[in-house]
């Protein structure tokens, strides 16, 4: 009896694992077939009026990337000190789509306000270089 129950438990386990296929396509990532995001038409110096604080500062369009597949791919907008190699950046906006989006003159001030914070910087008025 006890030789019929491991050969039957033997019989189950194989017939269990021979009916694993994996019904999942193959993807591969190639290079050649990759094109990245590009952002595009911005203006070398920008300028925040305070008066005008509901209207649009900066308009920012990019492509979309394309990785040779079809991929779900999220496009972040990041801004961050010149030179700094966004390693505290802030995030401006953060989509699947292609662009544009558009940042009003208080948002990117908040935002440039939150940078000075995370870099412990004193805030002075005079012109600073960001990268995006």
């Amino acid at each position: 009896m006890k030789i019929a129950k491991y050969i039957s438990a033997i019989c189950l386990s194989l017939l269990t694992f021979s009916a694993c296929d994996s019904d999942l396509d193959k993807v591969y990532y190639n290079e050649s077939e990759a094109v990245p995001a590009v952002l595009s038409g911005l203006a070398d110096t920008y300028v925040l009026d305070a008066n005008k604080s509901q209207s649009t500062a900066i308009q920012f369009q990019w492509t979309n990337p394309q990785a040779g597949y079809a991929a779900q791919i999220t496009n972040s907008l990041q801004m961050d000190f010149k030179g700094k190699n966004f390693g505290q950046a802030i995030t401006l906006y953060s989509s699947t789509e292609e662009g544009p989006y558009d940042i009003t003159t208080q948002d990117l001030n908040s935002k440039i306000m939150s940078l000075f914070q995370s870099y412990a910087k004193e805030v002075a008025v005079e012109p600073y270089d960001f990268e995006f």
